[in-house]
């Protein structure tokens, strides 16, 4: 019976470690995002990462990449998808807008996808991601651009 209490003792205290993540503790992710078999490459602002430089930070900012400084375009059709996915540490939520058609950010499909624009032209994507404690402070966020062109 006592070792029972102990083991459950210990799997309390490293479920609840593991629920109070610290970000600051780790690297910040880089998205795997892709386009069929063809991974693009993406560039990144970090706005904040960890709770402290989180709660410091003023009001969230506009920070984009220059268009100048993306250097990765690649060619999709159009009504496609891009495929977004992140390792751990997992955000909480992913926008994402397309500088060219939209001024609001809007969420990512349930299953981690934007579609290609079905217009011919150059698109820059910029993805706004949040990660959050479990008490929905932002701990993390990161803007990640890319650029498509739709021929």
């Amino acid at each position: 019976m006592k070792n029972i209490k102990h083991i459950m003792l210990v799997s309390l205290l490293l479920f609840l470690s593991a629920c109070n993540r610290d970000l600051a503790d780790q690297d910040f992710p880089s998205p795997d995002i892709s386009y069929g078999k063809e991974k693009i490459k993406t560039q990144s602002i970090v706005r904040c990462w960890g709770l402290e430089d989180c709660q410091k930070k003023q009001e969230s900012t506009d920070d984009v990449i220059a268009i100048e400084e993306l250097t990765n375009l690649i060619e999709a059709q159009g009504d496609s998808n891009i495929s977004i996915n992140f390792s751990d540490p997992k955000p909480d939520t992913i926008n994402y807008k397309v500088r060219e058609l939209d001024d609001e950010y809007m969420s990512v499909s349930k299953d981690d996808s934007i579609l290609v624009p079905d217009q011919k032209g150059i698109y820059t994507y910029d993805l706004l991601v949040y990660w959050n404690t479990n008490k929905g402070q932002t701990e993390g966020e990161i803007v990640y651009s890319f650029q498509v062109e739709r021929k």
